[in-house]
Formats: structure tokens, C-alpha cells, sequence
């Protein structure tokens, strides 16, 4: 458990520990980075490290473990939170059992007060294991929101479908650190007339979108007609964005570290590298920090 700075979130809970890369957006992953530095309680119960450095970066050792005390880490919190759930990790990791996943799940049937965020690469898990939860208890958990991260449209083509697919109180995505267009249109929640019509009044599909730029050691720039492009496509469709961050590059604060962006038609940006406190939050000026305000049952 622990203060995040993710600002779309409140608090950090992570059960599981250890991960490994399935695609171009884990290549300069923060937990990964984190792991191989060792840094106090990023180690396996035995001791051994989650990641190692070798000469080109930091590598995930690829094993996953439950971490039995961290279980119950929300029951000891009665005041409504907003957790995100393994910060550090993938809970729909493949070497995690179902069993495992089950046993976080039940803390968060527990917990009605809170809502967990729940974020995986690893949509095709996730969907089966939603879809068996959700028949054994009538259901989806009402407090559990399940997204994926899409960093391109080759990833979003691949993950988001099978979202669609999965049972969930809020479906939501992640494009960060965005590497590439994507064209999520066809696959956004449509309003009726407002957030609190009930769900069966609403098109089933993406409920949230969270955009940011990455940042960190060997940061990739952000186009912004990829961030604009989103921006308009939920806005057209009354869902709220979450645009977090341009990350390591601005758009508008030149700089002697310069890169050309190319958009995808021929075309390209120059961004500038100034750092993630300084290129901000802004985008074309305004701050875009929507959530939710519904909850959802039954889907």
C-alpha cells in the first residue's frame, strides 16, 4: 500500500509482486526499473530480486508471486478509496493461478466502500477470469473497474475487443505511454442522456480513457494530433479522458534536445525534450482530468 503519484487513482495496492514484457509499451517500464534496483521490498519472499540489470537495462526474471500479507490491506480502511491495484505488476500475469487472483478479488467483495482499478496487458486472462466470476456470483464486482493498456493500435486492435468481452463495472483503457495513433471510435461508450441512466440504457464499451506521454530513461515523444485525435473522439462521445501527462516531451518548450514526431501520414512534429515537471499536463491549453461518476452493475 502506498500515496501514488497517479493522479487518475488515490491510493497503490499491490498483492502480487514480479512481471515480464508481452509488447513495445513494457519496454521502459518505471516497476521494472525499480525492481532491478532492489529498492526495499521489491524482492521475492525469499529474497531473490523481481528484476536483474544486464548491459542493455533492466530485465523482469519473468516469475510472479502472491504476497499473502498484503491481502488484506484494504479491509483495514473504512473510508472510501479509489486503489489501484498492482501498480507494480499484472495481476492477470500468466503464473499467477486462479486461485490467486481469486483471493483478491474476495478482499475486494469485501470492501463495497472502495473502488479498485484493476489495469492488465493481459486481456484474454482477464476476460476469462471475469466471465467465471461473474457467473459463479451473479455478477460483476460493482466496485471494480477492469481496464487494459493500449499503447498503439495494433495493441488496442488486440486487447480492447476482448475488454468489451469482460464483465466489469467500468471498462476503461490506458494509452500510456502512447506510442502511436489510435482510433478507439467504433469502441466508446455512446451517452443516452447523462452518466446516471442505468447501464441497460447505454452502448456496451469503453467507459474511460486515460492518455499520457511516456517518460523516464529513454523516454519515447508523443505526437500531439494522437492525443488531440482522442480528445475529440471522446468528447464526440460523452466519455470522460484522463490526460495525464506529455511526459518527457513538450510540444511547445524548445529546447537543445529536439526530435521530429512522425504522425503516420508523412507528416511530423518537432517536440522537445524538457522533462515530465515541465512539459505538464496541459493539452492545447486545458487540463482534461475526468472520471467516472457512475457505477455500474450487471454487466
Amino acid at each position: 500500500m502506498g500515496k501514488t503519484t497517479i493522479g487518475w487513482t488515490q491510493e497503490s495496492w499491490n498483492p502480487a509482486r514480479g512481471c515480464s514484457r508481452v509488447s513495445k509499451g513494457c519496454e521502459h517500464c518505471y516497476a521494472e526499473r525499480m525492481a532491478a534496483r532492489q529498492l526495499p521490498g521489491m524482492r521475492f519472499g525469499d529474497g531473490s530480486p523481481l528484476a536483474v540489470m544486464k548491459s542493455d537495462g533492466p530485465h523482469w526474471t519473468g516469475r510472479v508471486e502472491l504476497i499473502p500479507h498484503m491481502l488484506d490491506v484494504p479491509l483495514h480502511r473504512r473510508t472510501p478509496t479509489i486503489w489501484f491495484v498492482n501498480s507494480m505488476s499484472d495481476l492477470f500475469h500468466e503464473n499467477l493461478k486462479w486461485a490467486q487472483i481469486e483471493q483478491v478479488f474476495a478482499v475486494m467483495q469485501k470492501c463495497p466502500q472502495h473502488t479498485f482499478q484493476v489495469l492488465t496487458k493481459r486481456a484474454d486472462n482477464a476476460q476469462q477470469f471475469a466471465e467465471n466470476w461473474a457467473f459463479r456470483h451473479n455478477g460483476p464486482l460493482p466496485n471494480c473497474w477492469m481496464g487494459v493498456s493500449c499503447e498503439d493500435q495494433k495493441a488496442a486492435a488486440e486487447r480492447v475487443p476482448l475488454l468489451l468481452k469482460t464483465p466489469a463495472a467500468v471498462r476503461f483503457v490506458s494509452a500510456e505511454p502512447l506510442l502511436g495513433a489510435v482510433d478507439f471510435g467504433l469502441w466508446l461508450s455512446r451517452k443516452i442522456s447523462s452518466d446516471r441512466q442505468p447501464v441497460e440504457n447505454r452502448q456496451a464499451g469503453i467507459d474511460w480513457v486515460i492518455v499520457g506521454g511516456e517518460s523516464g530513461p529513454g523516454a519515447r515523444p508523443m505526437h500531439p494530433d494522437w492525443a488531440r485525435s482522442i480528445r475529440d473522439e471522446c468528447e464526440a462521445a460523452g466519455v470522460p479522458l484522463f490526460f495525464k501527462q506529455w511526459g518527457a516531451f513538450s510540444p511547445t518548450l524548445p529546447s537543445k534536445h529536439a526530435v521530429n514526431v512522425a504522425r503516420g501520414d508523412g507528416t511530423h512534429h518537432r517536440m522537445y525534450r524538457v522533462g515530465k515537471k515541465a512539459a505538464g499536463h496541459l493539452l492545447d491549453g486545458r487540463e482534461w482530468y475526468q472520471m467516472p461518476n457512475w457505477r455500474f452493475t450487471g454487466r
